[in-house]
Parts: structure tokens; sequence; C-alpha cells
């Protein structure tokens, strides 16, 4: 068995404090910097994807894996949780609203949720 590194308060405290001044300097220096040196346009043109794909690696996951599982199907029915995100994503397909999608995914979640639950304890 591995040795188990035991660390005190105080280290973890230092530890949060020195990671956290070594990501501010590096982010202050990228912006005194960004004057300076012209970005090469294949890299802009790459940044323009990484907020998609941020979103994408935030949503995803929730959707498909259930209790570390691959869920795209639940009890005979198709996930409510994909079914949620599909008709989210088509809002925001046909609205370009990125609030209204939120809004109308988490109600049809809620909503179907809520169906699921009255049909399981039916008699």
């Amino acid at each position: 068995m591995p040795p188990v590194l035991v660390m005190s308060e105080a280290a973890i405290w230092l530890l949060f404090l020195v990671i956290g001044a070594l990501t501010l300097t590096f982010r202050a220096a990228l912006i005194v910097l960004a004057g300076r040196f012209a970005i090469p346009p294949v890299i802009l043109r790459a940044l323009r994807f990484v907020p998609s794909a941020v979103l994408s690696a935030l949503i995803v996951p929730p959707l498909v894996f259930y209790q570390g599982q691959l869920h795209l199907l639940g009890q005979g029915w198709l996930n409510e949780r994909v079914l949620a995100g599909l008709i989210a994503a088509a809002v925001m397909w046909r609205t370009k609203r990125v609030l209204l999608a939120i809004l109308v995914g988490m109600l049809v979640l809620w909503g179907l949720q809520f169906l699921i639950n009255q049909l399981q304890y039916m008699p």
C-alpha cells in the first residue's frame, strides 16, 4: 500500500496561496503582454471554439451518465435528461438565446421527472 501524505492545515493554506499567486501572475502576464505580440490568425480561429467546447464538456456528461454508467435509456423510457437536453438544444438553435434554452431545458426536465415519478407510483 502506498504511503499516505498528510498535510497540516497551514500547509494546505500555503499551497492554495502559492497556486493562486502563480495563476494570478500567469494571467496578469498575458494581459500585460497581449498588446506587444500579435496573435497568429490560426490561433484566433481556434479560440473561437473554446466557449462551445467548454460548455459541451460541462453539459454532456450529466446528460448521458448516471452514477458513473452510460445511461442513454432509462427504465424502458428515453432518458429524461437527454430528451430535455435535445429540446433545449433545439430552442437554442432556433432562438440563439442561451438563458431561454436553459430555462426551457430545466422546465422540460422537471416536467418529465414529475410525470415519470407519477407514472411509477400509479396503481
